[in-house]
């Protein structure tokens, strides 16, 4: 994601396994410990699904474009709308 200061910083998008309660503080913590103080996380968001081609990839294009505000480009071969819906919600932006 783009920050003023840093240049660019760690987007996080987290699917928690079914029943599994997580909060941004913890994936913070975990990435913290796992790959260091030079992992500077701009913002944890917590999804029930990601959006996915219909061969199930994760549309990783899509989340970075959307994250730093660019045009999100073709969505032909996106399986689900919903998922997009709810990356709207989460992240508060107008989708499209």
């Amino acid at each position: 994601m783009p920050d003023p200061v840093r240049g660019e910083v760690l987007g996080v998008f987290v699917v928690p396994k079914l029943g599994a309660e997580i909060t941004e503080e913890e994936v913070i913590q975990h990435i913290r410990k796992a790959l260091g103080p030079v992992a500077v996380v701009g913002r944890v968001v917590i999804l029930a699904k990601l959006p996915k081609t219909r061969t199930g990839k994760v549309m990783r294009r899509v989340l970075r474009a959307y994250a730093s505000g660019q045009p999100l480009g073709d969505l032909s071969t996106l399986e689900e709308q919903e998922a997009l819906e709810e990356l709207k919600k989460a992240l508060g932006r107008q989708v499209g």
